[in-house]
Formats: C-alpha cells, structure tokens, sequence
C-alpha cells in the first residue's frame, strides 16, 4: 500500500514540516498537508475535516516542536501545542498505532500516555537545507516501515467504526466550544496582558478536559459505565473553563476601558458615553455571579458593549 500520510504541525514549525514534506514526496508517499486549502475548507468544523482527512489517509506524522512555555512545579518546560497531540490521538486510532508516529523537534516534553508511541526524533540545524540533510535518513526509514505488510490497516477506520460514534459526539461538542474560546482570545490578545496570562490557564484547563476524556475515549472505545454521562460530564467542565475565559475577556476589555476614561484628552470625549461603560459592568457582574445558564452570554455582552463604548474615542479595540 503506498503511504498516503496526514502531516500536521504547529505554525510555528511549519517550514521544517515543509522541509519533512519534501522528504516524505522522496521517498514515494503522498502527503496531506495541514496547511493546504483542501486540508480544513471553509465551511466545515475542525473535526468534520480531521474525520475527512483520516478518510484519505493511510498514516500520520505529527510534528511536536517546543511551541509553548510552562512553569510545571516549579520548573520551564516547552511542551508542544495542543492540537498537535489531538491529531496524533485520532489519527492514531483512525490508522493505528503502527502507522502513526510522532517526530520531535527539539526536545518537548510529551505526555506520559504516549510513552511506546512511534517517535522519530529530528535533528535541528542552522539552516533549512542542513535540516533536511540531517533528517533525510530517518524520514527515509520509517517512510519504509509503512510499506512493510504488518504495518498494513485492518478493520474499519475511527470514522468508520460504529462503535465510536460517541468519541465524534464527543469531538463535535468540543469543537463547538474550541470556537467560542478562540473567538474570545481573539477579542483580548495582544490588548491585556493580564487577560491573556489568565485566560491561557483557563483554555488550558480545557485542553486537560479534552485530553482527559479523549484519552479515555481512545484507549476503551467500548467503554463499561455510561459513557454518555461521560461526555455530558467533559463538556460541562469545558463549558465552565470557557466561561472562565471570557471572564478574564470582559475583565480585561472594563480595564482599557478604565484607562480610556482617565485619559485626561479623552475624559471629555467619553463623559457623554458613561451609561455605555455602566451597562458593560453590569452585563460582567451578572456574568460572574448571574444564573449559570446565562453566564457566557451576559459575558459576550459585557465584551460587545466595552468595545462599543471604546469606540467612541477612535481606538481600535481589536
């Protein structure tokens, strides 16, 4: 079976995957890249394209680079970003473990249920061209393996199987709040720095729900108990941590707002725009302390509002 091979990355390491890329088309296999327009076309969610994708694919290789810094007891550490191992997690439960493989670039730490993975492990280097000389023979080797018969796919495909239709249910609820938690970052980033440190805590509270449960989802697909309580359970929890989010969204939009207003040029210009800024602190107070059911709305309106009343002064609030 000649490799038809999914290959994802962050953005950031984009131009090695372009590089890895390169090799893989050496060594006879197709590649599906993430970044190619029919990869994720407009119109469809995140995971209808993935399960389109473990459809034309026969194997995967997700790149892992040191994209994100964290402080985990005390000590840096570089993981890489999470989608990157989302895609590993489905890709290999759509094409099997054998056809699925992890190259590191650098050195990110991995979580500890993907030790035994497949990983390929690059050399970095100075320039592009010296990336792929150094990467060329490993690429090659496990390139080979995938043409070797007891690498082959058997049975069904996740997005065939029908016993896991609860991990699509799954994915698809997640997916949905995914978006409203990217909406969000993109109202606050590069605006707050305290909004963006606090809600990167929250959205990673719900990258642990979702590799938690996904996880769970992968490793038991006939999973004993309910398994629709399961869900149900994960995406409450992903609902609150985006809730969360947009607190710190809302928060941060009142404190621009506050230093609009002390502006000594603009206090004037603002002054018959008051009752905008109260209306905005009354939708955050009611988005902190209202009805749960209504929290993320009045939240969403608290942000709409502070934006709206920024507006008045001519400053860009995205």
């Amino acid at each position: 079976m000649k490799p038809t091979i999914f290959l994802g990355s962050s953005k950031e390491a984009q131009d090695q995957a372009k590089i890895i890329q390169s090799l893989l088309f050496d060594n006879g296999a197709d590649v599906v890249a993430w970044w190619e327009g029919s990869s994720f076309p407009a119109g469809t969610t995140f995971v209808e394209s993935l399960f389109a994708l473990a459809k034309k694919t026969n194997a995967s290789l997700l790149l892992a680079s040191e994209d994100d810094q964290v402080n985990k007891r005390g000590k840096m550490k570089f993981l890489p970003r999470d989608n990157v191992m989302f895609e590993h997690g489905l890709f290999a439960a759509a094409h099997g473990r054998t056809r699925s493989a992890i190259a590191t670039l650098g050195n990110p730490e991995l979580p500890t249920d993907l030790l035994g993975v497949a990983i390929v492990r690059l050399e970095e280097a100075d320039s592009l061209g010296a990336f792929k000389e150094r990467n060329r023979e490993s690429i090659r080797q496990w390139t080979e393996q995938l043409k070797h018969p007891s690498s082959q796919v058997h049975g069904s495909t996740l997005a065939e199987a029908p016993e896991r239709e609860h991990l699509l249910l799954f994915m698809q609820e997640m997916d949905g709040i995914w978006a409203d938690l990217d909406a969000g970052w993109n109202r606050i980033h590069r605006q707050d720095h305290i909004a963006e440190r606090n809600f990167a805590i929250a959205l990673d509270e719900f990258f642990q729900v979702y590799h938690r449960v996904f996880s769970e989802l992968i490793s038991n697909p006939e999973a004993a108990g309910s398994v629709e309580q399961l869900i149900s359970n994960a995406v409450s929890e992903a609902k609150e941590c985006c809730v969360k989010a947009w607190e710190h969204v809302a928060e941060g939009k009142l404190r621009l707002a506050d230093e609009l207003a002390n502006d000594h040029e603009l206090k004037a210009q603002l002054r018959g725009y008051k009752d905008l800024y109260e209306k905005a602190a009354l939708h955050l107070r009611q988005g902190k302390r209202g009805k749960k059911e209504n929290r993320y709305e009045e939240l969403v309106k608290a942000v709409a509002v502070a934006e709206e009343y920024m507006a008045k002064a001519n400053v860009p609030t995205r």
